[in-house]
């Protein structure tokens, strides 16, 4: 099997999800070919891994994934380094896509048997919402500050935000998951 690296837990679930789909179109399980490694690694790390001469020369032949919203001159398909699709992490996808969500999701009885409603789905947007409007305001905050005291040193609010995506796709994995299957369905040519 060839080891599959991948910058989180996050990743792994959608690129289980991948394979998932990939699976059900051609009854070709890609289990059998590949190891999702479980492990977190830094996208900086990733890129450091797929660069090395040495590790690309070994036996270990190896493919690194990064997130979706990792520049696109990134990928280096000669050194197996590919990026996840959707231009956003997959936290921020599945945020995203559940925006988009038609009658015929919120209608499916799997979702509907986990307890997730409409009316469920706008409580979790609510705490979104609320979290990314906090978020901009200390971004402006920061910036005024950082005009008027050029010396100032105040931390980013990236940390933050990424702290907070994982937390909340987290408590609310099988949503999302549920999401990021239906995102799939709606690009299938893209995946």
């Amino acid at each position: 099997q060839i080891p599959i690296f991948t910058e989180d837990a996050e990743a792994r679930e959608f690129l289980k999800l991948l394979f998932t789909n990939y699976q059900n179109q051609t009854s070709i399980n890609l289990n059998s070919f590949f190891h999702i490694v479980d492990t977190v690694l830094s996208s900086e790390t990733i890129k450091h891994l797929a660069n090395d001469d040495k590790l690309l020369k070994s036996t270990l032949r190896s493919i690194f994934i990064l997130d979706g919203d990792q520049s696109i001159k990134t990928k280096n398909l000669n050194n197996h380094l590919i990026i996840l699709p959707g231009n956003l992490s997959p936290e921020e996808l599945a945020f995203t896509h559940a925006q988009k969500l038609d009658n015929k999701f919120w209608e499916n009885n799997t979702v509907i048997s986990q307890g997730y409603t409409k009316k469920k789905y706008e409580e979790i947007k609510s705490d979104i919402d609320k979290f990314y409007t906090e978020l901009e305001e200390n971004k402006k905050q920061r910036n005024r500050d950082q005009r008027e005291n050029k010396n100032s040193k105040i931390p980013s609010t990236k940390g933050k935000k990424r702290e907070f995506n994982k937390r909340m796709f987290n408590d609310h994995k099988m949503f999302w998951k549920y999401v990021l299957k239906d995102w799939i369905i709606h690009h299938e040519s893209e995946t």
